[in-house]
Order: structure tokens, then C-alpha cells, then sequence
């Protein structure tokens, strides 16, 4: 299992869907910002947020927002119509903090 804590800000308002059995889970994608040899790298981060967490979000996280997220990275391999085959990435989130304009941070677990 691997575990990671991700800050960046929103690319999208959270998505809500539900799977077969009725659990909510919110989507959204995270812009991770760091340097390397004086250039500056975007990587977008999936996360899916699962169960009264998923509903906390789809109220509390918005485009734009600076959040951190905890969380397990899981791994998905999936076949195209074409045969071949892809690896998702995503990062099943546990627990999120807001960060807010004043700079206080808003915890939701």
C-alpha cells in the first residue's frame, strides 16, 4: 500500500457519481507544482473521494481551492476497444484540509 500527502490546487469543482450499490464518490484533479533544474513542473493528480466524505466535498472543495490531501495511491488496469492496455493512477483520499484565503487551514475527515 502506498500512502502520500499531495498539496496543490483544484482543477475542477468535485464530480459526484455513485457506484451500483448506492456510495457516493467525488472526483477532482489536483495540479502538483514543483521545481526542477530551474523549471517549473505541473503533474495532475486524480483523486476520488468515497463515501460522507465524497458529500463533505462536493460542499466544502471548489475550483481554484490550495488543498492538501491524504490518502492511498491505488493502481487500475483497464482495456481499450482496441486491445491494449492502460494503468490508472489515483489517489483514494482519506482525509482533506482547505486552505483558506486568511491562511488558516480547514481540516475535513
Amino acid at each position: 500500500m502506498f500512502n502520500a500527502t499531495i498539496t496543490g490546487r483544484l482543477g475542477n469543482d468535485p464530480e459526484m457519481r455513485y457506484t451500483n450499490g448506492g456510495t457516493p464518490v467525488a472526483n477532482v484533479s489536483i495540479a502538483h507544482n514543483w521545481l526542477y533544474r530551474d523549471e517549473r513542473l505541473v503533474k495532475w493528480i486524480r483523486c476520488s473521494i468515497w463515501g460522507e466524505l465524497a458529500e463533505k466535498a462536493m460542499t466544502a472543495l471548489h475550483k481554484g481551492d490550495l488543498v492538501k490531501v491524504v490518502g492511498t495511491i491505488t493502481f487500475r488496469t483497464w482495456h481499450r476497444q482496441d486491445g491494449t492496455s492502460v494503468e490508472d493512477v489515483d489517489l483514494r483520499v482519506s482525509t482533506f484540509e482547505i486552505e483558506e484565503p486568511s491562511g488558516i487551514a480547514e481540516s475535513v475527515a
